[in-house]
């Protein structure tokens, strides 16, 4: 594949993994050994990509975090791969917190779940996520993208566009990209039909 698409300008990225995790589909860590398994994988994949030459040589690759997660067991391990080229790597990490408001009921099968949020308390909590990569990037140098965040439309308008509006807010002042999750069923940002908005006004956060 890499080959195939080597002449490809630098608006083509490739990233190996979706959500890696471990034989047993654990979502924590289990053991140190997944872990440096994970990493002599990413090894592996940047080596392969320059190895192919052309624009590969220094196309920007991602490197998604154990299940995409963002704890620090997960971050304190994680070895930023050796590159020939300098500067074309990115961390990827999936954010959706907290899951008891952001996903849907029938999605984790529990009850215990709330329907409001944006007070101190959920802002401090979602901050310390946040302070976490700004300070796993300031350390490893490394630019981070929160490549999926959402929140599913069982919530009140109102909810979800608090919920946007402080995450946009906090990520931007932290120079972290990010990419809304829409899998058009639980997460809907687009009528895949209409190819129209479902909420305008969501959208008018999500760009700005």
């Amino acid at each position: 594949m890499a080959t195939l698409f080597k002449d490809y300008d630098d608006r083509l990225l490739f990233s190996p993994f979706n959500e890696l995790r471990d034989g047993f589909g654990n979502w924590s860590v289990s053991n140190d050994t997944i872990l440096e398994n994970m990493n002599r994988l990413y090894q592996l994949f940047v080596d392969t990509i320059r190895s192919t030459g052309g624009n590969n040589k220094w196309r920007n690759l991602i490197l998604t975090t154990y299940a995409a997660g963002v704890n620090n067991d997960i971050l304190k391990k994680f070895r930023v791969p050796n590159d020939s080229t300098f500067n074309h790597l990115l961390l990827e990490c999936h954010i959706y917190h907290p899951v008891n408001f952001t996903f849907n009921e029938i999605n984790l099968g529990s009850t215990d779940f709330i329907y409001e949020w944006g007070s101190p308390s959920d802002k401090r909590s979602l901050n310390k996520l946040f302070n976490s990569l700004s300070s796993f990037m300031k350390k490893n140098k490394l630019p981070f993208i929160i490549g999926e965040f959402g929140v599913a439309d069982r919530n009140s308008i109102m909810e979800m566009k608090e919920y946007y509006e402080y995450f946009r807010k906090q990520t931007k002042k932290l120079k972290i990209g990010t990419l809304v999750f829409d899998d058009s069923h639980d997460f809907v940002i687009i009528n895949r039909k209409t190819k129209e908005f479902i909420n305008e006004e969501i959208v008018d956060i999500l760009v700005s």
